[in-house]
């Protein structure tokens, strides 16, 4: 993933039909907890 800022890096989209899934679709960060308590960030489409 591309963020507007320039980054690019891996990550996971959740809350989704992954079949309508598209390159370049908006997409908000959300945070997924681990079970040690970490929150590993994540995004889902908006």
């Amino acid at each position: 993933m591309t963020l507007e800022e320039g980054v690019t890096m891996m990550t996971n989209i959740v809350d989704c039909d992954f079949d309508s899934l598209a390159i370049g679709q908006a997409v908000e960060l959300a945070f997924f907890d681990t079970e040690n308590g970490q929150k590993v960030p994540v995004f889902k489409p908006v």
